[in-house]
């Protein structure tokens, strides 16, 4: 995995979207010293972050809460595909949760 990630970037696949899941994969690539991913699809990764960025997140939110912007999709906002192109690892999840059906779920393949 160290080498493949010299020459390209490491996309790792989940079969379903998990937090817990999101974070095991997170921990082991820490442990193993593979890229650790940076984005997960579909999963709140606000406690992945330092914290400065962290708040920054949250002063964005509660600033479009209070100016009634809306909140972009990082779908529509083309976040997963920015965040490859800078060579930084990601999560996507093939499936929705195992137990909570999303009908609004995208298909994260079709979105890069």
């Amino acid at each position: 995995m160290k080498k493949l990630a010299e020459t390209g970037v490491v996309v790792y696949a989940l079969k379903q979207k998990s937090q817990l899941n999101s974070l095991i994969l997170r921990e082991l690539s820490a442990r193993k010293g593979i890229p650790l991913p940076v984005y997960s699809d579909g999963v709140n990764m606000i406690f992945w972050q330092p914290f400065t960025k962290a708040l920054k997140v949250i002063l964005s939110f509660l600033g479009k809460l209070i100016f009634k912007r809306n909140i972009l999709s990082p779908y529509k906002a083309g976040y997963l595909k920015r965040i490859v192109l800078e060579k930084k690892s990601a999560i996507i999840n093939l499936g929705g949760s195992e137990f909570i059906e999303d009908k609004y779920s995208d298909d994260p393949l079709c979105n890069c």
